[in-house]
């Protein structure tokens, strides 16, 4: 959920100042897209649980009956529609009303490697994006002032290693750092986190400029 929303915040960002930001509609003092604007995520959230979270956002107010569809190699799940919240945008001087409904669903198996779908009908229109799972993240044992991290997939990801002892230091490895990755050790003891992500940022076609699908898993071991 906190990837997703980082994330959100990247979409955001660039529709107001990309260069494919939506464009003034004239004498409306507004804008309009190509098409919506769609951010998808789907996570391993703790074991095997997987969390898929989706926002469709418009400037003609929030769309809140959309069927939307994680389709997997499991039964197909449905995310339920949960709220609506708003947030103004400027665009070429002008400022106007982005509405975002969130569709999510937690009651299925997140597996790494696997292929993920995500479906949004609503409007007349089907909107699919695809990605694969990221995952099976392992960690050696500590050799000397090192160690490995190695996960399947992902092309966002990124390594923190927080030390405690003999002092407090942050060293941060990536973004879009390879797997198997040696991680310096300089303390002795502390922890590694990883912060994964297969990201999908030309997703749902038919979509505006800043729509992505992404896969996020995330895991830690300490020394």
């Amino acid at each position: 959920m906190k990837q997703f929303l980082a994330l959100l915040f990247v979409a955001l960002l660039s529709i107001s100042c990309g260069s494919k930001s939506p464009t003034s509609s004239s004498g409306s003092g507004g804008f309009s897209w190509n098409g919506p604007l769609i951010l998808s995520a789907v996570e391993n959230t703790s074991g095997s649980s997987g969390s898929a979270f989706t926002e469709i956002a418009t400037s003609s107010g929030p769309v809140t009956n959309a069927a939307v569809t994680l389709t997997y190699s499991g039964t197909p799940a449905v995310l339920a529609y949960q709220f609506s919240t708003s947030y103004p945008v400027t665009a070429s001087g002008s400022v106007t009303v982005l509405s975002m409904a969130y569709y999510t669903n937690s009651s299925f198996t997140y597996t790494a490697g696997q292929p993920y779908t995500i479906t949004a009908v609503f409007g007349g229109s089907t909107y699919s994006a695809n990605t694969t799972a990221i995952g099976n993240i392992n960690f050696s044992a500590p050799s000397g002032s090192s160690l490995t991290c190695s996960w399947t997939g992902g092309n966002e990801n990124v390594i923190d290693v927080d030390e405690s002892s003999p002092s407090s230091a942050v060293s941060v490895y990536g973004p879009n750092v390879s797997s198997p990755a040696n991680v310096t050790l300089l303390g002795t003891h502390g922890t590694v986190f990883t912060s994964l992500d297969n990201l999908n940022s030309s997703a749902f076609s038919g979509t505006s400029n800043g729509s992505y699908l992404v896969t996020s898993a995330s895991g830690s071991t300490s020394y």
